[in-house]
C-alpha cells in the first residue's frame, strides 16, 4: 500500500494564522482502500475517464491519457470499450484544437 496524504482541515494554530492540515488517507478513510478492492479496475478507469470529460466536456485524447498515465495497450482497449457502450465520442473535432478530441457522449 503506498503512503497517500490529503488535505483534511485548516488550521489557525501557528504564526500566520492559516495553515492546511495533512493526514494519512487510510487513516481519515479507512473503509475506502477495502471498499476500492471491490472495485473492477477496468470500471475504475472508466469511471475516472467518464468524470473528467463530463468536467471538462472536450479534450484532446492525447492529453487526457497523458493525465491518467495509462499504457498504450490498457488507454486503447478502454476508449474502445467505452466507446462500444456509449459512453464517449472519440475522433471529435473542435475549431482551435489542434488534434481529434474525446468527448462525453451526452455532450
Amino acid at each position: 500500500m503506498e503512503l497517500k496524504i490529503v488535505k483534511v482541515g485548516i488550521s489557525d494554530a501557528n504564526r500566520w494564522g492559516y495553515s492546511y492540515v495533512y493526514d494519512l488517507f487510510v487513516r481519515r478513510f479507512p473503509l475506502v482502500p477495502e471498499a476500492a478492492r471491490q472495485i473492477d479496475k477496468v470500471e475504475a478507469m472508466a469511471t475516472l475517464v467518464t468524470r473528467y470529460l463530463h468536467n471538462v466536456i472536450v479534450q484532446p485524447e492525447r492529453l487526457v491519457q497523458r493525465i491518467f498515465r495509462w499504457g498504450d495497450w490498457e488507454w486503447g482497449r478502454l476508449l474502445m470499450e467505452l466507446a462500444d457502450r456509449g459512453m464517449i465520442r472519440q475522433g471529435v473535432l473542435v475549431e482551435g484544437l489542434p488534434e481529434p478530441c474525446l468527448a462525453e457522449a451526452g455532450g
